[in-house]
């Protein structure tokens, strides 16, 4: 019983940081797609199409309920620097 009470308490904390961590994210101005393009001089629109591709076009709570979603099947995205999942 002691251990089942201690790994739901770690889930709702990852949980819980996870939520934090979107939120503040969120709260910034801009995003890394933006910002990483511009600095290579691309056009606006192949950042738009990165940015449809990525699903940063989408509303956040689409954007959230999709990153969970993926995070249980291990999916953590693409790296932004190498393009690498």
């Amino acid at each position: 019983m002691w251990f089942a009470r201690r790994m739901l308490s770690l889930v709702g904390a990852l949980a819980l940081a996870v939520s934090i961590t979107f939120v503040l994210l969120r709260a910034l101005p801009g995003d890394a797609i933006t910002a990483q393009m511009r600095i290579s001089g691309a056009s606006a629109g192949s950042i738009a199409e990165r940015r449809t591709a990525l699903g940063l076009d989408l509303p956040p709570l689409h954007q959230y309920i999709d990153y969970w979603i993926d995070a249980a099947r291990g999916d953590l995205g693409v790296s932004l620097s190498t393009d690498s999942p």
